[in-house]
């Protein structure tokens, strides 16, 4: 198997494998997939954007994130900027911190078979993308979720040493030290067919079942349904958020009287002060903005028939493609 990092072979590979370098052990996957896969073609990252480009520009019947959830985010815009019947399927290698989409799709987390079934698995299903439109018309697009407010803000005190020390917990401890500083913000939220008004500590809107690294946020999220989960933190005491902490630590589903839930195919939220956001855990500045499901965005390679999205019937989009 060869290696490249910016020239484009000839004859395009069947698997483009868009692997950073920095995330986990890519290397470790890399000497793997060499051994077995003759038919991958991997592609190093060389800096912010790269794989971005990379998903946009290269030819090949699969394209495999190899990364963290920035490596993914990247290679899913690129993927996004291309026609729908263009887009090769999305295969994914999770060697983040979070990994939550994985868990959704029901990917095995042992690296020699990640590395068989995004390379050679035969389950492939439509997966939703939410398109993100920020200040100025700037449109990003997000395969999980979008934390606004104070998810960001504990997500920002989770460092990056917190992280390599605690692995998944590293979210829980983030939040935990971010408490004492939580900002109640004025929300405004649009929506398909309502205008909600909150005082809240911060919205997720899901498109998977989990985020900061399994803590269950929308369980019954289903990422081909064509819709959008909203799970909405109302401000409240120190001890009620305190108890939604101490059940995110214990693996529990975000509930109780301080959390609402509703559904939309799009979503307008205004907020003061303006809430920070992190689309699949990248930074962008606090900010009005929108959301909209995009039904059947992608195709992509999942474990074990993950059972909600093998419920969703074929897509017009499907059709588009020729999918069966």
């Amino acid at each position: 198997m060869e290696t490249q990092t910016q020239k484009q072979p000839e004859t395009p590979a069947r698997v483009a494998l868009i692997a950073n370098p920095n995330a986990g052990s890519a290397s470790e996957a890399l000497d793997a997939l060499a051994e077995s896969f003759p038919e991958v073609q991997v592609f190093w990252t060389e800096g912010p954007g790269h794989a971005e480009r990379l998903g946009a520009e290269l030819v090949a019947d699969r394209i495999v994130a190899c990364g963290g959830d920035g490596t993914l985010h990247e290679v899913v815009n690129g993927l996004m900027t291309r026609a729908l019947e263009e887009r090769p399927t999305l295969g994914l290698i999770p060697m983040g911190t979070g990994n939550d989409l994985a868990r959704t799709l029901e990917l095995p987390r042992d690296l020699s078979a990640a590395l068989a079934l995004a390379a050679r698995g035969e389950h492939t299903t439509p997966l939703d993308v939410i398109e993100v439109t920020l200040s100025q018309g700037r449109v990003r697009h997000v395969v999980n979720a979008v934390n606004a407010g104070n998810a960001e803000h504990i997500a920002e005190v989770a460092d990056s040493q917190t992280k390599q020390t605690w692995g998944v917990l590293a979210y829980v401890v983030g939040g935990a030290h971010a408490l004492a500083s939580l900002t109640c913000h004025t929300m405004t939220m649009r929506l398909d067919d309502a205008v909600l008004e909150r005082d809240v500590l911060g919205v997720v809107l899901a498109n998977g079942r989990t985020l900061g690294g399994g803590v269950i946020a929308a369980p019954d999220a289903d990422p081909g349904d064509g819709l959008i989960d909203i799970i909405i933190v109302r401000a409240g005491d120190l001890a009620h958020i305190a108890q939604h902490s101490a059940q995110a630590a214990l693996g529990a589903p975000l509930a109780g009287g301080l959390i609402e839930r509703v559904r939309a195919r799009e979503v307008h939220i205004t907020a003061s002060p303006l809430m920070g956001l992190r689309l699949d855990g990248e930074q962008e500045r606090a900010q009005p903005f929108g959301a909209r499901v995009v039904p059947g965005a992608l195709r992509v390679v999942v474990g074990l028939t993950p059972a909600l999205l093998s419920q969703r019937p074929p897509s017009p989009q499907d059709a588009e493609r020729g999918d069966s």
